[in-house]
């Protein structure tokens, strides 16, 4: 499930603020190994707390809104990708819809068979579609509604490589 949460949240960085950003990102943050012991599918998740602190300092923006965008974006992947386990599980997944004018969407592919397969593995299970919907709700809920950029638990460590330029002679 983290693989799954990672990249669409790679996406959602994509989108608003460019691929640069999205790199940044995911090479220039201390993100923690996974513990051994921890489930690969586990939700929440330590590190996406991790890329969704230094996602909001350095952009700027309040990370509680990039959660909500996030888990939105998230909800309407697989309202995409699957739309049967969406309507199975909608009445869990809808509360975290935000209205389609308030997010900023990639234009949309047709879905895949191997992302269809990859839902149905993900959330088939309505316990696996809670647990997310839970995690989600706990990741939106530790920000305060107007908690400023950097407010999380988490800092940076690292910055973005610095390119150097040399002049030229004009």
């Amino acid at each position: 499930m983290l693989g799954l949460l990672v990249s669409e949240l790679v996406k959602m960085v994509e989108v608003r603020h460019g691929a640069v950003m999205a790199d940044v990102l995911m090479f220039a943050t201390d993100v923690p190994a996974r513990d051994a012991a921890q489930p690969l599918d586990g939700y929440p998740a330590e590190q996406l707390e991790v890329l969704i602190d230094a996602l909001a300092r350095r952009t700027g923006e309040a990370p509680r809104p990039l959660v909500r965008s996030f888990a939105s974006r998230l909800v309407r992947r697989i309202q995409h990708v699957h739309p049967t386990i969406y309507q199975r599980h909608s009445d869990l997944l809808e509360p975290l819809l935000l209205p389609a004018e308030d997010l900023s969407l990639a234009p949309v592919r047709p879905a895949s068979d191997l992302a269809r397969r990859e839902i149905e593995i993900l959330f088939g299970d309505r316990r696996e579609v809670q647990r997310l919907v839970d995690g989600l709700q706990q990741d939106i809920a530790r920000y305060a509604p107007q908690c400023p950029a950097g407010a999380g638990r988490h800092a940076i460590v690292s910055d973005p490589p610095k390119r150097k330029f040399r002049q030229i002679p004009t």
